[in-house]
């Protein structure tokens, strides 16, 4: 007799059975009232390593990760409902693998609306499951190389608001993530770009081209530190077209711009080296004959003779010139070092001897103090002549008239001797106190910009260090650290 409807089927285990078996390929299972299965299609056999005769009549808790308390639950998604329901879990195989899956299940009932059975379609899930775990890991790896490149990566959203912030731009700029996000790149420019709008003119060419390659400009770190920078800026559009945001990498190319700024005094030096030559045939010969007969002439004067000053005034200044040339040569065209063993408190005192015309003309007292039993030295002694008497002549023209210049020598450790040339000058204001070692640069009227910019090479030289330390109205002070053997690297050792 011909069933009325579909609740009305009769169950008939033994021939879905025979036709599971011998015809399908998809992989179904079937259960009876008693949950045990009662058949398994060849393709459910071949997804879960049984046959057959294995499996029919084994409860079906024992093929479910979960056991019992996952039966249940299947119960439970089942229960009352007549149509297909979908659902995932997981299956163990005759070889114990777990296998991800998601199974569209209904229960059978009788005709009298009762349940009498249970009807599965197994869709394996592990060919997907791989692939979502291997698209997480390539995520993971390449989120990973944007998160911890050195360099900065981060993006905006359309209204020019940081979204993302990686490792990179928090150790360039020193911001973390969580002060950058939600905040203006406006942060991170200088003021006088601010003024420019450049982050406007940035914006319109990315948006006009939808890049903006390897620009150039300066940015500030969260301690207040001008930064030279390269970045590119790419346009972020959805499937629409419209504009969502930017993604941007930038690079610290401060160091480089200090390379090519020193190559470029490097090659602004070996100018100079070739018109310093030239001077030295040019200005230098001509001079000491001049120095010479100035001299004859002023020592054949009477002592109270009116000249007699004026002409020791010129000689002071051609001194002051032969100084300078002798400066210019030994910047632009410095000699190979000539290490002897030096007495460097013997030096310092030759030096004071020769230069100190200069401080009792001006009312200027030199202190010269040793603290400390001071070996000698490994270094090249007319370079160090040339350092103490450019660091004490810098003092004295500091100071207008009256005042004093300290010349402390200390050991503080064993392997180094320390130098402080100190005056009560004036005083070196904060904006020049970072340039005064810099080639030209000086503060003086008749100055040649070179005379610290010596010093340091000389220190640099001989495996040294020096600094500054001034104040306006607080006079100045230099340290020098010198290492005992100069041909080696001084150590921090003690700083």
């Amino acid at each position: 007799m011909k069933p009325s409807s579909p609740h009305d089927q009769v169950w008939e285990p033994d021939l879905c059975y025979q036709h599971c078996r011998t015809v399908c390929t998809e992989a179904i299972l079937t259960a009876g009232r008693d949950w045990q299965l009662s058949s398994l299609s060849r393709g459910a056999q071949k997804l879960l390593g049984y046959s057959a005769d294995e499996a029919i009549g084994c409860p079906l808790e024992l093929l479910l990760k979960g056991g019992t308390a996952e039966l249940l639950r299947v119960k439970q998604l089942l229960n009352g409902l007549s149509n297909v329901q979908e659902f995932e879990s997981v299956m163990i195989s005759k070889d114990g693998n777990a296998l991800p899956m998601r199974l569209s299940a209904s229960l059978l009932k009788d005709a009298h609306d009762r349940p009498n059975g249970f009807i599965a379609i197994l869709h394996d899930l592990s060919p997907i499951r791989h692939l979502e775990t291997e698209i997480a890991r390539r995520d993971q790896f390449f989120a990973s190389i944007l998160r911890n490149s050195a360099d900065a990566i981060f993006t905006l959203d359309s209204k020019e608001k940081i979204t993302s912030w990686n490792k990179g731009a928090e150790a360039i700029f020193g911001y973390t993530e969580e002060e950058m996000l939600g905040k203006s790149l406006e942060v991170l420019m200088p003021s006088y770009l601010r003024e420019q709008k450049e982050l406007e003119k940035i914006s319109a060419v990315t948006q006009a081209e939808g890049y903006l390659r390897s620009y150039q400009t300066q940015r500030l770190t969260k301690d207040g530190q001008m930064l030279d920078v390269l970045f590119t800026r790419t346009a972020i559009r959805d499937a629409q077209g419209q504009l969502i945001g930017y993604s941007s990498v930038l690079k610290n190319i401060t160091e480089q711009k200090l390379v090519e700024r020193h190559l470029a005094q490097t090659e602004k030096l070996s100018a100079i080296g070739e018109l310093a030559a030239g001077l030295a045939h040019e200005i230098k010969n001509p001079l000491a004959g001049i120095k010479g007969a100035i001299e004859i002439i002023r020592d054949s004067l009477q002592p109270h003779h009116p000249h007699r000053q004026i002409l020791g005034e010129v000689l002071s200044e051609v001194g002051r010139i032969d100084r300078s040339v002798i400066n210019l040569l030994s910047y632009s065209k410095p000699k190979k070092p000539d290490f002897v063993k030096v007495d460097l408190v013997k030096l310092i005192e030759s030096v004071i001897s020769f230069l100190q015309k200069v401080p009792d003309s001006k009312g200027i007292r030199l202190h010269l103090a040793a603290r400390c039993e001071v070996p000698q030295i490994t270094g090249d002694e007319n370079e160090l002549k040339q350092l103490f008497m450019n660091m004490i002549l810098n003092s004295l023209e500091a100071i207008e008239e009256r005042g004093n210049v300290w010349i402390d020598v200390n050991c503080p450790v064993s392997s180094r001797v320390t130098i402080e040339v100190a005056d009560d000058g004036p005083g070196i204001s904060p904006e020049q106190l970072g340039k005064i070692f810099l080639p030209f640069f000086t503060s003086k009227k008749h100055g040649t910009g070179l005379g610290l910019a010596t010093c340091k090479r000389i220190v640099t030289n001989h495996g040294g260090l020096i600094r500054v330390d001034s104040e306006p109205g607080k006079g100045t002070r230099f340290t020098i650290d010198l290492a005992l053997n100069s041909r080696m690297p001084m150590s921090l050792e003690g700083r």
